[in-house]
């Protein structure tokens, strides 16, 4: 019985060492601030958001056990990008078309890469964030295109817990949107009402 016992305790024990690190669901909900200059006019435009990542996963989280765990979205990152941007054209005096034909110009959002990824010591653990966004304007023949992409690595001073670990993905999905909001040159571009030139 004695060895029963024991053999049941280190089965246990084994069984929530393996299990100290769990997958974790992020709430993608970007914060933008920006300032509202009405620059659209009540002009339709028409906006699309295209989540191209290969991968659904937006990374993973290891401790000093090597065990490593999963990250994804609890909500659909696409419709959390739309709505951001949907916003801004909003705010910027835009109005949405609902199809490119009923639309003076179009702008189509690319989602190309969300990528996090820490692990390490937990004291200082190593830390990679990236995100890429493809956008496009058209209006008439004339097109724009720019990328918007945030790169960073390093060490945290602090832990990564569940909680930081979803603020740190957020962050970069809010400063990488916050370039779209910003790029007065893509905005101006849209704006420009039919017959005004560039």
């Amino acid at each position: 019985m004695k060895i029963m016992a024991l053999s049941a305790l280190l089965l246990g024990l084994f069984t929530l060492g393996a299990c100290t690190l769990e997958n974790q669901s992020v709430m993608i909900s970007p914060q933008l601030t920006y300032k509202s200059e009405k620059i659209g006019h009540q002009q339709p435009i028409y906006l699309s958001v295209v989540d191209k990542r290969p991968s659904k996963l937006i990374g993973y989280r290891k401790d000093e056990t090597k065990d490593q765990a999963d990250i994804t979205a609890a909500n659909d990152v696409r419709t959390a990008v739309y709505n951001s941007i949907k916003q801004v054209f909003l705010e910027q005096g835009f109005v949405m078309a609902s199809s490119p034909e009923a639309s003076v110009a179009q702008f189509t959002l690319d989602i190309e890469d969300l990528t996090y990824k820490a692990g390490g010591a937990y004291v200082a653990p190593s830390l990679e964030t990236r995100m890429l966004l493809k956008g496009t304007a058209r209006r008439g023949t004339t097109t724009r295109s720019n990328n918007y992409e945030i790169n960073r690595s390093g060490r945290e001073a602090k832990p990564l817990t569940a909680e930081r670990n979803a603020k740190m993905i957020n962050d970069i999905v809010s400063q990488t949107l916050q370039m779209v909001a910003e790029d007065r040159a893509m905005m101006n571009f849209l704006a420009t009402a039919p017959g005004q030139g560039l």
